[in-house]
């Protein structure tokens, strides 16, 4: 009589592992003179399937003073094999007054690479995001005409020895989109030393 009960215990055993909620945190950060404002907000989200960790609802904010000036929200997906974008909401830091990182805590890098960002459109750039990495974004507010902004990146060295080495970036001017990938020296170990980018964004780089 003892057989039954093992049979229907597992699956319901396996069934309550599977039933944690995902994680659930906010960010509210503002810049050092507090011009600008990022805001997260994270929150377990519906399962899709059966056996899948569950999903995660993210969203994100960009003010100036009280005003919101971009943003989106989303489902988060995860799965065993590969950790959910939210991972890279961890930290919000300031690396100057209008340049905002968001992603992993970058303490156990060895070093750091460098980005410089250069407005050559002849307008302000009002917004501009960068990726750099699957788990790593920068927001850059009003970048001036002929202004150029440099700031520290992680270069997020995997396991194998891999590691950042492209800059996506898309934003916009008062009148323009703006969009582009810049690339680098692909590395294979850290022995190889840090990256320093250079991202123009001129009138090659408005949206056709």
């Amino acid at each position: 009589m003892l057989k039954p009960t093992v049979v229907f215990l597992i699956p319901i055993i396996i069934l309550c592992q599977t039933c944690g909620t995902g994680r659930e945190y906010s960010i509210d950060k503002l810049s050092p003179q507090g011009t600008y404002r990022i805001k997260i907000e994270v929150t377990p989200g519906n399962r899709a399937h059966l056996f899948q960790r569950p999903d995660e609802h993210c969203k994100i904010q960009y003010f100036k003073g009280r005003d919101e000036i971009g943003g989106y929200e989303t489902n988060c997906r995860q799965d065993e094999h590969e950790s959910s974008l939210a991972e890279g909401w961890e930290v919000v830091e300031w690396m100057a007054e209008n340049v905002g990182r968001i992603g992993r805590d970058r303490s156990d890098q060895p070093f750091e690479d460098k980005l410089s960002v250069s407005n050559k459109t002849g307008e302000v750039i009002r917004k501009l995001g960068l990726g750099y990495g699957r788990f790593q974004s920068f927001e850059i507010f009003d970048l001036l005409p002929n202004e150029t902004i440099t700031f520290s990146a992680s270069p997020e060295f995997k396991p194998d020895g891999s590691s950042s080495y492209f800059v996506s970036y898309a934003g916009n001017t008062p009148s323009r989109l703006v969009e582009g990938v810049v690339k680098a020296k692909e590395r294979k170990s850290p022995k190889e030393g840090p990256l320093q980018l250079q991202i123009t964004i001129d009138s090659n780089s408005f949206r056709k």
